[in-house]
């Protein structure tokens, strides 16, 4: 569910049970009401909150926040079990109880958080100069982004293999021109300020593969990660993986995927591709 119907339909949640504590129960069903609706409502909140937190966070971050959550939920029933209970214990009882369940959810927030943005520099992959000296590989040099447009190279296996022979990434759409979930999700998603910035950051290659003519290249490469259907997304790694991408996209889930194959793959540990000319040649 998209966060702003997720936030309407919270807050509509919430209200209707404000309306109905006006309108029927006695005080204690009122308040147990009450109790269950703020419970709902603020399930909802974290679930918002989650998901505006979740494009800065790879898998490992991810699951570490929600299992802070489950901690938290756990650390708030025991204060009201033996902090703040219906029958007040001694004072040192519960000043020991408060201790030990802040030091419980302190410590487990140590240990479970990581949201600290990736803080690498980015680099002109389009400049060989800002790359380390190192063997390199005869292919063109290409950027990630360029006139405020992700800089598409075209499709071509041995292409994609040299660059990944560097130890470059490399993010792949397969389109064509009769897909129009195609067009749309490239239009909506991936052409904007979010995915733009994040392949510029990573250094990652924008590869574009049309099967508008039934490229027999890319039916190899779809057969090869198992599609028959467009669109397909891949993010592509130096050491062989192949990351699929749901067919269904939205912005957080592309800068996500870009994020966590760059963080594994640096710019700087990029090899130094060698220019070729027009003719192939290396320069």
């Amino acid at each position: 569910m998209p966060t702003p119907l997720l936030l309407i339909v919270t807050c509509v949640v919430f209200f209707l049970g404000l309306l109905a504590l006006g309108v029927h129960g006695r005080e204690a069903e009122r308040g147990e009401l009450l109790r269950r609706v703020l419970g709902f409502a603020l399930l909802g909140v974290t679930i918002f909150g989650f998901s505006r937190l979740r494009p800065r966070l790879d898998d490992d971050a991810a699951i570490g926040v929600l299992g802070f959550l489950l901690v938290l939920t756990v650390a708030l029933w025991a204060s009201g079990r033996w902090v703040f209970p219906a029958t007040p214990p001694p004072v040192w009882r519960r000043a020991l109880a408060a201790t030990v369940v802040g030091a419980f959810a302190l410590g487990s927030g140590a240990a479970m958080l990581d949201l600290s943005p990736s803080t690498r520099e980015a680099i002109a992959v389009g400049d060989v100069n800002t790359l380390p000296k190192a063997p390199c590989t005869p292919v063109k040099v290409a950027p990630s982004v360029a006139d405020t447009h992700i800089a598409w190279t075209p499709y071509d296996p041995d292409v994609v293999q040299a660059w990944l022979a560097v130890g470059r990434p490399v993010f792949v759409d397969v389109t064509a021109d009769w897909c129009p979930t195609c067009k749309t999700n490239e239009r909506l998603i991936l052409e904007t300020e979010a995915v733009r910035d994040e392949l510029s950051r990573t250094g990652i290659l924008a590869v574009k593969a049309d099967f508008t003519d039934e490229d027999p290249r890319i039916t190899e490469l779809l057969t090869q990660v198992g599609r028959s259907g467009l669109p397909v997304y891949l993010v592509m790694t130096p050491d062989g993986g192949r990351e699929v991408l749901p067919t269904v996209l939205d912005v957080a889930t592309v800068s996500s995927h870009l994020r966590i194959a760059g963080r594994a793959h640096p710019p700087q540990s990029f090899r130094t591709p060698c220019p070729v000319d027009g003719g192939g040649r290396a320069g």
